[in-house]
């Protein structure tokens, strides 16, 4: 009988810890997709009431996804005609695109995830029959002697420096811009375009191989 007790005593507390932290992502908005561990979800499907990620640009074209970076799934409710036409209005239109979450934000989301074994990296996999690829932020662009450095910061676990170069990388590709990297190949969303854009790239191993890379430009 004791043990009977106790069983129902773990089960219950057990159940009430992932309450806990399934609350807790669902209050950071972060309990949606893989891309929300890091990516403020900016808007709710007007259809279904999804957290999605919202791009609009100048001329009031929209777009919806469920996540960020390859494949780009676009949300269905909203994946048609109407829903990136330009609307017909005199209003000024604002900008609107996600923005990336604090660190201490990221931290606190992986920390509830793991309580409560949720794995949404193997979720994607599973459901996009690829791996996502690696989010980062611009933090600086460096034109030198005809070629292009990126320094990014990975925003998904760790936040470690990545350092890139290219010949050509597209000039709307600037600090805090969000990038998506994959084996030698860098992929955004050009939100004034609204679609998203690819390029090559060469990683460098380490900050010391970015410094001699940039210090042979300039010699």
């Amino acid at each position: 009988m004791a043990g009977h007790w106790v069983k129902r005593y773990d089960w219950g507390r057990s159940s009430s810890f992932s309450a806990y932290y399934t609350n807790k992502l669902a209050n950071l908005n972060a309990n949606s997709s893989f891309t929300s561990g890091f990516i403020k979800p900016n808007a709710m499907c007007p259809v279904c009431g999804e957290l999605v990620f919202y791009y609009q640009n100048k001329h009031g074209s929209r777009v919806y996804f469920d996540e960020l970076g390859p494949p780009w799934p676009k949300h269905e409710c909203m994946d048609n005609t109407d829903s990136i036409s330009s609307p017909r209005t005199a209003k000024k239109i604002v900008l609107r695109y996600p923005t990336l979450r604090s660190a201490n934000d990221c931290l606190e989301i992986a920390s509830c995830r793991s309580h409560i074994y949720h794995d949404p990296e193997f979720e994607f996999a599973k459901r996009y029959r690829s791996k996502p690829w690696t989010c980062c932020k611009v933090e600086k662009r460096i034109e030198s002697a005809g070629t292009t450095f990126l320094i990014l910061t990975s925003v998904e676990k760790n936040r470690r420096f990545m350092y890139l170069e290219a010949k050509k990388i597209p000039a709307s590709v600037v600090a805090d811009e969000i990038i998506f990297y994959n084996r030698g190949v860098v992929e955004y969303f050009d939100f004034q375009k609204l679609k998203q854009l690819e390029f090559q790239v060469t990683r460098l191993s380490s900050a010391i191989a970015f410094v001699r890379r940039l210090v042979c430009q300039t010699d």
